[in-house]
């Protein structure tokens, strides 16, 4: 039997871990509030057994001490839970079935009086995944729910629920165990089994696993067949298979192989989270046994593999001219790990590291120059510019940030580009306000052309100052692609003539690709990132994929000709985003376990004009179903 299944709590005073929630919640039971509750924490910290706890508790005929008797009907009858239905008890699967349809027929059962009973309760698992209507219709019954209907939302999601429903619930944010709580919940199955263990090999095996009660189980179940809980059953359950895996997977990063790294990940069954860190961990022991360190982090590296790590990063080190020890720190940071690491990133780290274990030797950086005539992005290097007044590379960064995040997160890219330009006189606040009106105008038409439903419009602006140029506005829109060529007449007919005629002195340049092909519209996507970053100093120095440092203004592809001093002003707004681009946005999608993959942050620079971030977003909306 599934060691998870036999050991799920039955009951609140089972649950491990969570001692101050579970305690609200048989204060509920005693005094029969039996208050609606969110309960949000990661995958396996025990979310669903306590919300079904709970509902045993609520639903139970003659509760003790604020938990069920276990011995009542309801009670036996939450025994059976996968097999039959329960009398006032109704549970939906949201990630299956999250239409307004399945949801309606529940919201129905909620306005009938319960029978035999004086509760009827609800379990909306993954409760994240209803569908905007069916989160509405919802909300509009927890508003006034009838007076014996009682909620239990489950989501390991929070973020992605409304404002408005999470306040009409009490919140109850579950942690994963500590290792002092592990180790209980441990010892206490290898009790009930029958199963040897020692106190050195439990601390070990919560360190492997983490605090999720559900892995944690699930490794208890897999030792079941080594006969016992210790050192070296779990060097034979974790690192042998590992440890095997990390020479496969190293041997193609030294190689540069990186069909042989895919296939290796791809036959390591194990999650990528996992595995980063075991490749982090191997590493540092390593580390530590080329510095002749007698102590062990994580993995135990075969001294054959940890030899050639050695050497060969001893010799890459001389040739990109770094200390040994700094070289080994780069690389470690390169391979430091992440709890919400997904595979595609795993791969793209390791090929990071790759070629950062492989660099070619350096050449002289010699000075070439554009063609008059030429109208293609190349790299080239400006050390003829003079050096002047830049924008570093921190207020540079953003827009390559948001760039990626555009297409990642949504799925859109920047279609549509407004260049406004005016004489000296054209005050920041009349760019500000030209903006402002701009934006709200055109995301109110695009909201009248859809009927006055929603439909993403994002945009991102830049203020410039150049000290030989009068002060411009740089505008970027991703626009619908069905509302492209409206939007398009509305600005050149209605809201450009407006603002000519108010402000003769104002030229628009407004630059499109609607309904191109996506190499098109991929170019001119990144083209607008460049033309923002035309201001970058050209001094600012980055790595390359072939481990050389480089100026950044080349890395970036970002045209001589464009490039241009910055004239910095005091309280000046230096750009602006909407807020589906915002710094926010990103934490809160990093909350939903997809970071963002950035081609800046890992260095990968070849990789930005070949979709891969538009590509990352499909695989993932076809993963949320």
């Amino acid at each position: 039997m599934d060691f998870f299944e036999k050991y799920r709590p039955k009951c609140l005073a089972d649950i491990a871990g969570q001692s101050r929630h579970v305690a609200w919640l048989r204060d509920q039971v005693r005094s029969r509030r039996n208050e609606s509750v969110l309960i949000s924490g990661p995958t396996g910290s025990g979310k669903t057994s306590a919300g079904l706890a709970y509902a045993r508790a609520i639903l139970c005929e003659q509760p003790l001490d604020g938990d069920c008797c276990g011995r009542c009907e309801p009670c036996v009858s939450f025994e059976g839970l996968s097999r039959r239905p329960i009398l006032n008890f109704h549970k939906l699967e949201c990630g299956e079935n999250g239409t307004i349809e399945a949801i309606k027929d529940i919201l129905k059962t909620a306005r009938i009086s319960p029978l035999g009973g004086r509760r009827r309760i609800f379990v909306f698992d993954e409760v994240h995944g209803l569908s905007r209507t069916a989160t509405d219709a919802l909300l509009r019954v927890m508003e006034q729910p009838p007076k014996w209907t009682r909620f239990i939302l489950l989501t390991d999601q929070p973020q992605r629920l409304s404002r408005a429903l999470r306040s009409r619930l009490h919140q109850m944010a579950f942690n994963e165990l500590t290792a002092a709580e592990g180790g209980k919940l441990l010892r206490r199955v290898c009790t009930a089994e029958r199963l040897p263990h020692d106190d050195e090999a439990i601390g070990e095996l919560f360190k492997r696993t983490g605090g999720s009660a559900r892995d944690l189980l699930r490794a208890i179940e897999g030792l079941m067949p080594l006969g016992a809980v210790t050192t070296e059953t779990l060097l034979e359950l974790f690192n042998e298979t590992a440890n095997t895996s990390i020479s496969a997977v190293l041997n193609s990063v030294m190689k540069e192989d990186f069909a042989a790294l895919a296939r290796a990940l791809l036959a390591w069954s194990r999650p990528a989270s996992d595995k980063a860190r075991s490749v982090h961990d191997f590493m540092v022991s390593a580390y530590l046994r080329f510095n002749q360190i007698d102590e062990h982090v994580g993995a135990r590296p075969d001294p054959t593999d940890a030899a050639a790590i050695a050497v060969k990063a001893v010799g890459s080190a001389t040739i990109v001219s770094t200390a040994v020890d700094e070289y080994w720190e780069q690389l470690l940071g390169i391979l430091a790990p992440s709890a919400t690491t997904t595979d595609a990133q795993l791969l793209m780290v390791l090929k990071r590291a790759s070629r950062f274990l492989n660099p070619v030797t350096p050449t002289p950086l010699l000075p070439t120059s554009l063609p008059k005539d030429a109208r293609t992005f190349r790299p080239v290097s400006s050390p003829t510019l003079t050096k002047g007044r830049y924008l570093n590379w921190a207020d540079i960064r953003p827009f390559w940030d948001m760039g990626t995040f555009l297409p990642q997160h949504h799925g859109r890219l920047f279609n549509v580009r407004v260049s406004i330009s005016g004489d000296l006189g054209f005050s920041h606040r009349e760019q500000t306000n030209l903006v402002i009106a701009l934006t709200h105008k055109l995301g109110m038409q695009i909201r009248y052309w859809n009927g006055g439903g929603q439909d993403s419009f994002h945009w991102m602006v830049f203020y410039e100052s150049c000290p030989d140029r009068p002060p411009a506005v740089r505008l970027l829109m991703s626009i619908p692609g069905h509302y492209g060529q409206l939007a398009l007449h509305w600005l050149k007919t209605k809201f450009i003539p407006e603002w000519t005629q108010l402000k003769g002195t104002i030229a628009f340049q407004v630059s499109s690709r609607l309904n191109c092909k996506r190499s098109v519209c991929l170019k001119f996507h990144w083209q607008s990132i460049r033309l923002l970053s035309r201001s970058l100093d050209p001094n600012a120095m980055e790595w390359s994929e072939d481990g050389r440092r480089q100026p950044l203004v080349d890395l970036l592809r970002i045209p001589t000709r464009w490039q241009a001093e910055y004239l910095t002003t005091r309280k000046q707004k230096k750009r602006g985003q909407s807020a589906t681009l915002t710094p926010l946005a990103m934490k809160r999608a990093g909350n939903l376990q997809m970071p963002l993959l950035s081609a800046v942050e890992d260095r990968v620079w070849g990789a930005v004009d070949q979709g891969w971030v538009l590509e990352e977003y499909e695989a993932r909306r076809l993963e949320s179903g």
